[in-house]
């Protein structure tokens, strides 16, 4: 079954679906249901800007009836007009094939965009190359890429990115027909001169697994910035070269690698967080959570021979944890988060002075995403909840004290009303007796007497926070089953900072289903629920999260959802990008980590009990080449 492509493994697949869509195709209000879900997704969806070039703002767009994403332009923000840039709708029927814009970016003055197409759910596709005002004419490919990020030089001759060592050059992309299941080689990254081949790229450094990195160019485009890192582990080391001793040219011209570079050693190895901000000429700051697990900002003068890094803004003392930084020439934007709830701290740049709106910045739900365009110093965030779909906002810094929060667009979902249900944020107290935080979402006429139905989600890894954003199968399970839909903010997730996750992985990762049960236990003692009416569900690590769960305590929940699973802890790292998961799951090539990992992993505690397994449905893609299918 670990062979994809094998005819057994097809026939294998065919029965099963065929088990499954009888029982399914049972199901009285299925053609209902699915008409309602479809109903309900008939709402606009927009992010915020990405970039501005020129006159127009870009953005990612896609009408309530459109199927997929595509990349949009405005040169009015405030308006409902979009100009279609790169209409993946389109592209997608007219080559009859699923396509998904992985990453994209424009070259530093606008005149080239640079893109990763991929194909039928793979993260693997070929990079392309066109000038901005002509996307669809192709100028150059690079075939067989993922996992990587498109970084021009300032002088827009060119790009760094990364492949695989096992990738083919050439030859197509391999994942069009297939899927690509074997387990990643060492990570390389190149630099492709615009109107050459792709076998003429310039190959500049490669790291060795199981160490993998991060590739940056400071926006000055004068430092490469190399953070490397071992994937069992997260110990992280960075690297800063001056570009030119890296690229030099010859005498006609073309360029070639120092084949003796110096990098600068950053003084210390951090503990896996080490999060490139911004540069002021040699000085280069950081966001770590090295010694402060909710992150501090820190700097390093490349020129100098400090042994140390100088703190810039410490740790907060009252417990907010700093989530994301937003920079400019003229100033960085911090976003924190406590008690599942969002705020923003303003600071001027060079100085970091802080300074202070008069107006109140009320945040209408959780930030899912923000943005800060340099050349205008305009401030952008995308707010969302269980009970509203979302809305973009912008704050012009350039007003500093003065500024105020602009609604730029919503969702308006038709026949919803968010007025008629509530969302409650408690915790409650795990095995070991940790407050976990949960979010309930429900309407407000459905009585506490024990006897609704739950829909249970969780993942808690990979140091990943869980958002609570709107999904239309909560508000079709809320709306018409009298619902109750609950997320729980176990450990393993980034929710309350590195300890936060240290907590729930290698020989703590019980700790995350201790957490999960201990969910669905609070919801039955408050009387929302009986053990007879919880669903639980989960994706990827909250895939192994929900059938370790069922294994464990079988007699907790009636039904698992589980969706493109790990299941098999002791052959995970053997394939595709799995190795990179080792720093959460531990090597079964390790005798402690087999030891722990052979007590919850999923294929291997299937065992037969006088308690029923919960109903339960496994989904996977034939195309996922993340989670391969044979977990499945």
């Amino acid at each position: 079954l670990e062979d994809s492509n094998s005819t057994e493994t097809k026939n294998f697949i065919e029965k099963q679906n065929l088990i499954s869509s009888e029982l399914l195709n049972k199901g009285e209000n299925r053609e209902k249901i699915e008409k309602v879900l479809k109903e309900y997704s008939k709402y606009e969806k927009m992010s915020v800007p990405y970039v501005k070039k020129g006159e127009y703002y870009y953005s990612y767009y896609q009408t309530g009836t459109e199927e997929r994403m595509s990349l949009v332009r405005q040169k009015d923000i405030k308006s409902a007009e979009v100009e279609y840039y790169f209409d993946l709708n389109e592209k997608s029927e007219k080559e009859s094939k699923e396509i998904s814009l992985n990453t994209f970016k424009f070259s530093k003055f606008g005149k080239y965009f640079a893109y990763l197409m991929v194909y039928n759910g793979s993260d693997f596709g070929n990079i392309y190359v066109a000038d901005l005002e002509t996307p669809e004419v192709i100028i150059d490919t690079i075939e067989n890429v993922g996992h990587t990020a498109i970084i021009w030089t300032v002088d827009e001759k060119g790009f760094f990115y990364s492949r695989y060592s096992n990738m083919k050059r050439t030859g197509g992309t391999a994942n069009e027909e297939g899927i690509e299941t074997s387990k990643q080689g060492d990570r390389q990254f190149y630099y492709h001169v615009v109107g050459t081949s792709a076998d003429d790229d310039i190959l500049i450094h490669t790291v060795k697994r199981p160490h993998d990195f991060d590739l940056t160019l400071t926006y000055d485009g004068n430092y490469l910035l190399l953070t490397e890192f071992n994937i069992d582990y997260y110990k992280v080391q960075g690297k800063i070269i001056k570009l030119n001793d890296l690229l030099k040219k010859k005498g006609d011209g073309k360029l070639f690698v120092n084949e003796k570079p110096v990098f600068k050693v950053l003084p210390r190895e951090f503990d896996y967080d080490l999060h490139f901000l911004l540069n002021i000429d040699s000085v280069f700051y950081f966001k770590t959570t090295t010694e402060s697990p909710r992150s501090k900002i820190v700097s390093y003068d490349f020129n100098s021979d400090a042994t140390h890094y100088t703190e810039v803004i410490p740790e907060d003392a009252e417990g907010y944890q700093l989530k994301e930084v937003d920079s400019s020439d003229d100033f960085i934007v911090l976003n924190y988060i406590k008690d599942m709830k969002d705020s923003f701290r303003f600071f001027t740049l060079p100085d970091f002075k802080q300074f202070y709106p008069k107006n109140s910045l009320s945040i209408k739900g959780e930030v899912l995403s923000t943005n800060l365009i340099r050349e205008t110093n305009e401030f952008f965030f995308k707010t969302s909840n269980t009970l509203f779909p979302w809305a973009n906002f912008v704050i012009n810094l350039n007003e500093k004290e003065n500024v105020s929060q602009l609604l730029i667009r919503e969702a308006k979902l038709t026949g919803h009303d968010s007025s008629e249900y509530e969302m409650l944020q408690v915790k409650y107290k795990s095995r070991d007796g940790t407050l976990i935080p949960l979010t309930i979402s429900k309407r407000k006429d459905v009585p506490l007497d024990g006897n609704n139905p739950v829909y249970l989600y969780g993942y808690g890894g990979f140091n990943v926070a869980l958002p609570d954003s709107f999904n239309v199968t909560a508000l079709t399970f809320m709306k018409h089953y009298r619902g109750i839909y609950a997320t729980a903010h176990i450990r393993g997730g980034a929710e309350l900072g590195q300890s936060w996750y240290e907590a729930g992985r290698l020989d703590k990762k019980e700790n995350c289903f201790d957490d999960f049960e201990g969910a669905a236990a609070y919801l039955i003692e408050e009387k929302y629920t009986n053990k007879e009416k919880i669903a639980i569900a989960g994706g990827s690590n909250g895939g192994l999260l929900t059938l370790a769960c069922a294994n464990r305590r079988p007699d907790l929940f009636k039904v698992v959802i589980s969706a493109v699973p790990v299941t098999d802890l002791l052959r995970f790292h053997k394939f595709s990008c799995g190795a990179g998961w080792i720093c959460d799951y531990g090597s079964s090539e390790v005798k402690e980590q087999f030891e722990y990992q052979i007590r919850w992993s999923p294929l291997h505690n299937i065992k037969k009990k006088d308690i029923p397994h919960p109903a339960t449905i496994v989904l996977t893609g034939d195309h996922d080449d993340r989670v391969v299918p044979a977990h499945s």
